[in-house]
């Protein structure tokens, strides 16, 4: 932590500071810090979010004032990315366009393959993606942008349809030791294909 020019407090320990899905509640210590501090903020909001605990921590983060502080990151998967967000925007009404709205298309997607491996299917990141921006176009909102779980070598960790998930042979390349992530020809893929929707 440390001060800045402008009699700001500010945490140093990364470049863009955000709270995951699991550890967002008003009440516990990320959300505490994070509303301490000056820096451009994220949250993480899955499916279980209500429209309620969204609002609280609109409040509590954002500064309209600020645009850009408070930074949305929605991965709801894309069975319930339209239903969710809508009823989310919605309850948010106004405030809604104070927050800066991030698609995470990655997380909310991650299903297991035949042979046991944690993999997504860009077919699922693409869909999240396209209900997202449908979403908030209907609400007079523009996307802010994508985060990305991508490899800079040609893995295979990710397949290209959900239908290759249920092969029995293990994706040959794969290198991650945690989350399954894009090749950089996918993620070309779909950067191109979202830009379009813009």
């Amino acid at each position: 932590m440390r001060s800045g020019a402008d009699g700001g407090r500010y945490g140093s320990s990364g470049h863009f500071l955000w709270i995951g899905d699991r550890t967002r509640q008003p009440d516990h210590q990320h959300v505490q810090f994070a509303a301490s501090v000056s820096n451009p903020v994220g949250v993480k909001i899955g499916p279980k979010a209500s429209p309620e605990e969204v609002g609280t921590l609109v409040r509590m983060l954002g500064d309209r004032r600020r645009p850009g502080r408070l930074s949305l990151i929605v991965r709801m998967g894309r069975e319930h990315i339209v239903p969710r967000l809508t009823s989310v925007l919605r309850a948010l009404g106004d405030e809604a366009a104070g927050v800066a709205w991030i698609c995470d298309p990655m997380h909310g997607n991650t299903r297991t393959n035949g042979a046991g491996q944690k993999s997504r299917a860009v077919d699922d990141v693409m869909a999240e993606i396209e209900g997202f921006v449908s979403a908030l176009h209907a609400h007079g909102l523009r996307p802010a942008g994508l985060m990305l779980e991508t490899a800079h070598r040609p893995v295979t960790e990710c397949v290209d349809t959900a239908a290759e998930l249920a092969s029995p042979t293990p994706l040959p390349h794969y290198e991650s030791a945690c989350d399954p992530r894009l090749s950089p020809r996918q993620a070309r893929q779909v950067v191109a294909r979202t830009a379009a929707l813009l």
